[in-house]
């Protein structure tokens, strides 16, 4: 419902503190979801998003809960592709060596054909 809004309503900023929980990402068959969810937020209101230091959960998310999960790894790519799009690159550039550094490990591994196909 959020792609039909042009910008963010108020009720739903009010959810996105709660999206950013590590416990709502430990449901498998919500990522699916909540990535969608995510990268709408980023694509409608990334400076928000930046202004509260949000963006620093995604790329947590990312990290911690999407990439290193056999699973999940292509979600954790879309989401960072958002990120990447989204965020200005001045503030990317003071938080992203951790998660770059560790996808960098991902993409250099045997999955890296898996991600690609399904990011075509």
């Amino acid at each position: 419902m959020l792609t039909l809004h042009r910008g963010v309503p108020v009720d739903y900023r009010a959810l996105l503190p709660f999206l950013l929980t590590p416990a709502i990402w430990a449901q498998k068959g919500s990522i699916p979801g909540l990535v969608a969810l995510l990268r709408s937020f980023l694509a409608r209101d990334a400076a928000a998003m930046v202004e509260a230091n949000q963006h620093t959960s995604v790329l947590g998310i990312v990290q911690q809960r999407l990439v290193p999960s056999k699973a999940n790894d292509g979600w954790g790519f879309d989401l960072l592709q958002s990120v990447v799009l989204h965020v200005p690159l001045y503030v990317l550039r003071t938080v992203t060596t951790a998660t770059v550094a560790e996808c960098s490990v991902y993409m250099s591994g045997p999955r890296c054909n898996r991600i690609s196909a399904r990011s075509s």
